[in-house]
């Protein structure tokens, strides 16, 4: 009896070990990057103060924006880089997009260092030097110049009076959108 107690344990502690080492062998299938089933768009961005970025959207392939069709997103500021994320309901789908940088007064500087746009497992990054190759610039109300020394978007308020910053989409970022959101080129 003590003896097929033992084989037992034995046979026990032996298949205990062989799954412990299939555990540790990366499934591919796991390894899948999430699908988001939803629009999405993250921003690098360093912000000098703490503020709330929106992310506008329409519907109708006009550029209309309202706040109906709007997400906001905040920022920490403390001139320290990071990512805020604006996300969609998964009921829509958009044909421009246009970002407005900060609604508070005393945001001297906003940093764009990259956008990454997406739908399901479609997605376009837009690095911070390629910015006007996708967004049309306001001048008269704020300035915007490409750093390249570090490779962002640099946003400066112009004059006394603060204009929120504000971006429209280029023809080019709506080819893209469109390929992300329908899966076509």
């Amino acid at each position: 009896m003590r003896t097929l107690f033992l084989l037992f344990a034995c046979a026990a502690l032996f298949y205990s070990c062989k799954n412990e080492n299939q555990d540790d062998q990366v499934d591919p299938q796991k390894e899948q990057k999430e699908i988001k089933n939803y629009f999405y768009a993250d921003v690098d961005v360093q912000a000098t103060q703490k503020d709330d970025f929106a992310l506008y959207y329409t519907e109708d392939n006009s550029i209309n924006f309202t706040a109906e069709n709007a997400t906001w997103a905040g920022t920490k500021g403390e001139n320290t880089k990071e990512t805020i994320s604006f996300k969609l309901r998964e009921d829509r789908f958009p044909t421009n997009i246009r970002f407005d940088f900060g609604m508070n007064k005393a945001q001297d500087t906003v940093k764009v260092f990259g956008i990454k746009i997406g739908y399901e497992n479609r997605e376009i990054t837009i690095a911070g030097t390629e910015f006007f190759k996708y967004f049309i610039n306001n001048e008269n109300e704020f300035s915007a110049s490409i750093d390249s020394k570090i490779g962002a978007l640099k946003i400066v308020k112009k004059g006394a009076e603060y204009k929120t910053p504000y971006f429209y989409p280029t023809d080019e970022l709506n080819k893209k959108i469109k390929e992300i959101t329908i899966g076509k080129k």
